[in-house]
């Protein structure tokens, strides 16, 4: 987003706060158009209570902040708490229902004029006034009507931030650490020091009336399901207490973002710990309704139905307690989300079928292929690769070719056969690629190399620790993307690797169970928003030559594509450079054997090499090299000598035989003698054989 923070220009801002002594910490910053500014929230685990002025702490709460990631629409900002460094700020609100500029002046005239301070014009129009406290506490509150207190309890924005919505920026030549005694102040803000909670720091009673209305609905679903004791945290979120606790924080509302609960407790009946946002807590609060109403407002026992069975086969297991109640955890978990998906699905169709006459009777489409013999038309596609086999290049190529109507890994100048033809993407469609392993930059700087002409046909973002901004099993997510991409009429989707997703939900990748729901909602994004190729980019492991993990991630696309490299001088290191590259497809509709890569350095080009094959040749033409060479250095060479019983060089030889390239003679004991070919038309007893024989006194 233009004119806005990078999050390593955010942490050395607050680096340098918390070294000057102010306690300081990430924060996500957005625009809402609904009241004309902006909202604020602290990106780190505790919120601004967790603010450091330790740089080493704020430095790792922005790489985590930055790990966990943030919507698009937020940019980074820097929090600072001004009360534990012994500072009160002064809010002054320009612009609101209340003109906080006439009411400063009217206290000012009334108890005397404040010394010259630091002043930070905010991106709104107002101003923070900074001022020196010393030990004494101040609550946040207001001062007059235009005008509130942040102290101890509190937290600001800090001088130097950028965003597109406008900036904090310090005037008057002011530093903050010259922030002056706050005389008259001191007797109107002064207040004493809250007593402490049993469960947490800072907090207030709940003033509903005050409350947002996304924060109103979240707590209205909670106490729907039992929650009580609602208060408001010095942290600006709100704690809520679960069902059968007298007190304590089970859930708190808008700490990861407006309205978005997190559930603590995982003792919250019907309410499994995680995070939700609001219209999943909607969900679940019409599910539990529905169950009342089924049960005629009665209790719900659990003596039949799918718990039931579970239960029954969890205790057949003879697990031990702790181990039980984990389990069922998760397996309560895991069918709320199923829950969900069936309550958010549309209503099905109702079942029907076709005749075969009805099937052959439609036309076939003219394109059968996306790609020519590699990519059928609506196919998906995994690309597995070895590590450095040069994946991030092919998938460079395949975006150039399907934009740029080139053959894909055909060499220029040459045309195109029954492999590598493209379909071309009509005017106004496009190739979306997701990264979620590369560097923005270094996405720019491959992309740019391939010399991609139709530029605007590409959309490309990096999500490297943003990768749950892909959260396709949320549902309220998936259809925000499908009615991105739907939007902007993308026909191609590329998703590079698939790695870092199943990491994000802490999926096992050899698990079948844990690795299908993803790749429904892959499928199912691809459904809804009209995308008609699907590839997804995955690795080998270590020592196979296959897709890692799951057997499901080979039988769910169409195609596979492999990608590998052949270093025989280092087998088990990192490839060279020059290591030789090969490519093979296989799937429905596609059969391409094993065959070597050429590339090209200019634009990073690759194409299939026409009459090199797969590895097995390579090292074949290699053998028969070293076998030429050895028998014209020595005429009359017996066959044990020149293979040393290798296998290889053993199908080497009798290859180059059979093609005449080599003449042998056979001598005493069945030895056989072998010399280059003279032309002489008895290639098996050839005369120069027999002579280089006798000359070697065999």
């Amino acid at each position: 987003m233009s004119d806005s923070m990078t999050w390593r220009e955010a942490a050395k801002l607050a680096m340098g706060y918390a070294q000057a002594g102010i306690p300081a910490g990430p924060i996500a910053i957005s625009w809402d158009a609904e009241k004309g500014g902006t909202n604020k929230r602290p990106l780190n685990g505790n919120g601004h209570n967790g603010f450091s002025t330790d740089p080493r702490v704020v430095a790792q709460m922005f790489k985590d902040a930055r790990h966990r990631g943030k919507p698009t629409n937020e940019v980074w900002g820097v929090g600072l708490r001004p009360g534990p460094a012994g500072y009160v700020v002064v809010d002054v609100d320009t612009k609101g229902a209340h003109d906080g500029d006439a009411a400063l002046k009217a206290l000012e005239a009334e108890h005397g004029a404040l010394p010259d301070r630091p002043i930070v014009n905010t991106a709104s129009g107002g101003r923070h006034e900074w001022f020196s406290k010393g030990d004494a506490y101040v609550g946040n509150h207001g001062l007059a009507p235009g005008i509130d207190i942040r102290g101890d309890a509190g937290w600001v924005v800090a001088p130097g931030v950028v965003t597109p919505w406008g900036s904090w920026e310090l005037q008057n030549g002011h530093q903050l650490t010259d922030a002056p005694d706050w005389g008259w102040l001191s007797t109107r803000l002064q207040s004493e020091r809250p007593a402490e909670r049993p469960d947490a720091g800072g907090w207030s009673e709940l003033d509903r009336t005050a409350m947002r209305p996304d924060e109103l609905a979240a707590l209205e679903a909670l106490e729907a399901l039992g929650g009580h004791s609602a208060f408001r945290h010095s942290d600006g979120t709100i704690r809520v207490t679960r069902p059968g606790k007298d007190y304590g924080t089970s859930a708190q509302i808008s700490w990861n973002g407006p309205g978005v609960v997190q559930v603590f407790s995982s003792d919250w009946d019907g309410l499994p710990k995680a995070t939700y946002d609001a219209e999943e807590l909607a969900q679940i609060v019409e599910l539990n309704a529905m169950v009342d109403g089924e049960s005629g407002g009665t209790e719900v026992t659990a003596d039949s139905g799918p718990y039931a069975d579970f239960q029954a086969r969890l205790t057949a297991l003879g697990l031990p307690k702790p181990l039980r109640e984990e389990v069922t955890r998760e397996w309560v978990r895991a069918e709320a989300r199923r829950t969900l998906a069936r309550m958010d699905a549309p209503d099905p169709a109702p079942p029907t079928m076709g005749t075969l006459a009805a099937l052959l009777a439609e036309p076939d489409d003219e394109a059968q292929y996306r790609i020519g013999g590699l990519w059928p038309v609506g196919g998906n596609v995994v690309l597995a690769a070895q590590r450095k086999a040069g994946k991030t290049t092919l998938v460079g190529n395949l975006t150039r070719c399907l934009v740029d109507w080139e053959p894909f890994l055909v060499a220029d100048g040459e045309a195109p056969g029954d492999i590598g033809k493209v379909t071309p993407l009509m005017d106004g469609e496009r190739v979306a690629i997701l990264d979620l392993e590369l560097d923005r930059r270094m996405i720019r700087r491959w992309l740019r190399d391939q010399g991609i002409t139709n530029t605007e046909a590409v959309l490309v973002e990096s999500l490297r620790g943003r990768v749950g901004e892909f959260d396709i099993l949320n549902p309220t997510r998936r259809a925000a993307w499908a009615t991105y991409l739907a939007e902007h009429n993308v026909k191609v989707l590329i998703l590079d690797p698939l790695a870092p997703l199943l990491a994000f939900y802490g999926a096992d990748e050899s698990s079948n169970s844990e690795v299908a729901p993803i790749l429904l909602a892959l499928e199912n994004l691809k459904a809804e928003a009209g995308i008609e190729e699907l590839l997804v980019v995955h690795h080998m492991g270590h020592s196979a030559e296959r897709t890692r993990g799951a057997s499901r991630l080979r039988d769910w696309p169409d195609v596979e594509w492999r990608l590998i490299y052949d270093d025989p001088d280092q087998p088990n290191a990192e490839p060279s450079p020059n290591a030789a590259r090969y490519f093979v497809a296989a799937g429905r509709d596609v059969a391409v054997e094993e065959r070597q890569l050429r590339y090209s350095p200019e634009h990073r080009r690759l194409s299939l090499a026409e009459t090199e094959g797969g590895r097995r040749q390579a090292r074949a033409t290699k053998e028969e090299d070293r076998l030429l060479k050895a028998i014209e250095a020595t005429p009359g060479a017996v066959g044990t000598d020149l293979t040393n019983k290798s296998g290889s060089a053993q199908r080497a030889l009798k290859a180059l035989i059979g093609r005449g390239v080599v003449h042998t003679h056979k001598g005493a004991r069945r030895a056989v003698h072998h010399v280059l070919s003279d032309g002489c038309g008895t290639p098996m007893e050839c005369p120069t054989a027999k002579a280089a024989m006798e000359a070697r006194g065999q």
